[in-house]
């Protein structure tokens, strides 16, 4: 019989084979529910493991995740900009990736600054509407 150290290595090596393998570009790119999120983890298990398969597979992420950004994202933690700036964040601190997280996320934190004016503008647009 295995030992529960041999199952659960063994669950979590499928787990990561399952990762690597499933369809990313059907994915959404925020840190929750997408992308983003098993970014970091590859990011992670390849700083653990020093598997170069997961680094490779990370660094893809990234780039597409940069790529995918587009006007109509949401701002959002779970699924928009403001989940992926932090991740990014990370893995600036983590040594993950390099850079400075100010030049790095300057365009990320203008398009958030964007969309709040621009979503505040709305509202009062809205309220003046009601009012009269």
């Amino acid at each position: 019989m295995e030992s529960s150290d041999k199952i659960i290595h063994k669950r979590i090596e499928q787990f990561n084979q399952a990762a690597l393998s499933v369809d990313h570009s059907q994915l959404s790119i925020g840190l929750y529910h997408g992308k983003m999120g098993l970014c970091v983890y590859f990011y992670e298990l390849a700083g653990l493991t020093s598997e170069k398969k997961y680094r490779i597979a990370a660094d893809k992420m990234f780039n597409d995740i940069v790529n995918q950004v587009s006007d109509s994202i949401e701002i959002d933690h779970p699924n928009g900009l403001s989940g992926i700036c932090m991740a990014i964040n990370f893995l600036i601190e983590a040594g993950y990736i390099e850079g400075n997280p100010n030049h790095v996320l300057k365009s990320f934190d203008d398009k958030i600054l964007q969309l709040l004016l621009f979503f505040r503008l709305q509202s009062i647009s809205l309220l003046f509407t009601c009012i009269y």
